[in-house]
């Protein structure tokens, strides 16, 4: 028992320990019309009367520059129309499926989720700890066979008076095999990422991704303008084609990606995964202390290291000094036995030799009261005629 009030002590001073240097935790907000999801990196609006796209993506680093005066939609999916399609035209529906201080899964799916027995679900995924959205998208039939001729992927995004350029990563004989452009244009393969970096001059400043979890074969469509062709300088856009689809009632079709939007620096390019992308049209290596002071940033890790030891060299001293007092109390509990079971056993040797005693008081008193009120014999006085008799004889 003890030690149970021991492990349930502990649990409840963890989270009083203050840990400095750790990141905000993640929010989250969900309305009838908007999802907005904001972490230490960025704040991302989805917005539900346009198939759920994301509208508006506000980096939340200090290098950044905000360029969100145009709306460009971003996300969208289609079944069997092209971009833009009957399901960004219709309204959504946001549920949250999960959840903790750093981490939300929330369900997107349209409020008419019946397209010739077709179902399409979007579950998105957001961490404190990454600056990217992963995507899962499952489509499923109630038919016993329901076929899709193509299912369109789009995103883009709108960096004023820039160019952009295209990067694509596709697997060849177990190889990544690099494809960059800096115009429209298209492109097939077994396709793993796909970035479009915008640029001024000779600086690039923002870079928008696409990681898929798994390869998947797909046509790309590379457009600078808005999705409908419209030119607009920039705006640009991909679009992925993923043609011919067979679902089966009781089987989904599902893809995963990781989708991201950041400012132009290292470290961001590392957490996206997208250094290699990069690489293709830009020599970061030689240019890298031109984008962040990596020095100050290690130097901010190691204080939040050293600041996270000394919390957990406190949180041990203050175990170990716990132990010590659960050490204490146990043997005082011990002897506190001990002793209330001594008490026991005499005062129930000292009740028998009590009630023993009461009985045989209680026995004597009863028979020397019997005894002393017992009733003496009458005595009677002869008649005269017994005393003559008595002296005859």
């Amino acid at each position: 028992m003890m030690k149970k009030k021991f492990v349930v002590l502990v649990a409840l001073l963890i989270p009083l320990i203050s840990l400095t240097g750790m990141a905000q935790s993640l929010t989250y907000s969900i309305s009838n019309t908007s999802v907005t999801i904001n972490n230490q990196y960025y704040q991302i609006y989805f917005n539900l009367t346009k198939g759920a796209t994301i509208t508006s993506w506000k980096d939340l680093i200090p290098q950044v520059n905000q360029f969100n005066n145009v709306e460009v939609p971003s996300m969208i999916v289609s079944l069997n129309e092209s971009l833009p399609g009957n399901l960004y035209n219709q309204n959504w529906k946001a549920s949250l499926v999960n959840k903790n201080s750093n981490y939300v899964k929330i369900l997107l799916t349209p409020e008419n989720n019946n397209i010739n027995n077709v179902s399409i679900y979007e579950l998105i995924t957001a961490s404190n700890y990454y600056p990217y959205i992963n995507y899962e998208i499952i489509i499923n039939t109630t038919a016993d066979e329901s076929y899709i001729k193509d299912l369109y992927i789009g995103i883009g995004s709108y960096y004023n008076n820039n160019s952009w350029s295209f990067v694509v990563s596709s697997l060849e004989n177990g190889l990544p095999n690099y494809f960059a452009t800096n115009s429209s244009g298209s492109y097939s393969g077994n396709i793993m990422k796909i970035a479009m970096l915008s640029y001024s001059g000779n600086s690039y400043n923002s870079i928008i991704g696409l990681n898929f979890i798994t390869p998947i074969y797909a046509d790309l469509q590379f457009l600078k303008g808005f999705i409908n062709g419209t030119s607009e300088q920039g705006i640009a856009n991909t679009i992925i084609d993923i043609k011919n689809i067979t679902l089966f009632k009781g089987n989904n079709y599902e893809i995963s990606f990781n989708l991201y939007e950041s400012e132009f620096n290292p470290e961001l390019i590392s957490l996206t995964n997208s250094a290699d992308m990069v690489s293709q049209v830009y020599n970061i290596n030689n240019n890298i202390s031109n984008l962040i002071n990596y020095q100050s940033m290690i130097n901010s890790y190691l204080n939040q290291i050293t600041s996270l030891n000394q919390s957990v060299n406190s949180l041990t001293t203050k175990v170990g000094e716990l132990q010590g007092l659960v050490s204490y109390w146990q043997v005082r509990y011990n002897e506190t036995n001990q002793l209330a079971g001594s008490y026991y056993s005499r005062l129930h040797k000292s009740g028998e030799v009590s009630i023993g005693l009461f009985i045989l008081g209680l026995v004597i008193g009863v028979l020397g009261g019997a005894y002393f009120l017992k009733p003496k014999p009458i005595e009677t006085v002869p008649t005269r005629q017994q005393r003559k008799e008595t002296k005859k004889k």
